[in-house]
């Protein structure tokens, strides 16, 4: 017998990263507190060379409501987090006509893995601490 199966629509990021600049906090519309935060993810990758190095992609975040608080009191450049949510895309016309567009991640989800990037003795430090955060606010104010 066959049936029908139904596919959901799936709109989900991960990312584990570096904050490359403090938040940004200001208010939203209603009231919402509104966090934006810069993370940098590095992966390794090898040029026509074949020389060995890291590669960084760059990637905008917001946060709304309390996780845009926490972000707030908790975090700050160089912090290494994870971050999980949603693309969201945001288009305008710019002053000059042009048509300008973002992408941004809308984050549901905070995890802080620990702000030191080097140990004590200059080598790296992946230790994870985590603290999770569960909002309960669904994202968007």
């Amino acid at each position: 017998m066959k049936g029908i199966i139904r596919m959901n629509d799936l709109n989900k990021v991960e990312l584990i990263g570096r904050l490359t600049a403090d938040p940004a906090i200001r208010n939203a519309e209603k009231g919402y507190a509104c966090a934006s935060l810069n993370m940098a993810t590095n992966r390794s990758a090898t040029d026509a060379s074949g020389k060995a190095g890291q590669q960084a992609e760059y990637h905008a975040v917001v946060m709304f409501g309390r996780l845009a608080k926490i972000a707030e009191k908790y975090l700050k450049k160089g912090d290494r987090l994870y971050v999980s949510g949603r693309l969201r895309t945001n288009a305008w016309t710019a002053k000059d006509g042009s048509r300008k567009a973002k992408t941004e991640i809308v984050a549901d989800n905070l995890i802080m893995l620990g702000g030191k990037s080097t140990d004590d003795r200059g080598g790296r430090n992946d230790e994870v601490v985590v603290e999770e955060i569960e909002t309960g606010n669904g994202g968007e104010g």
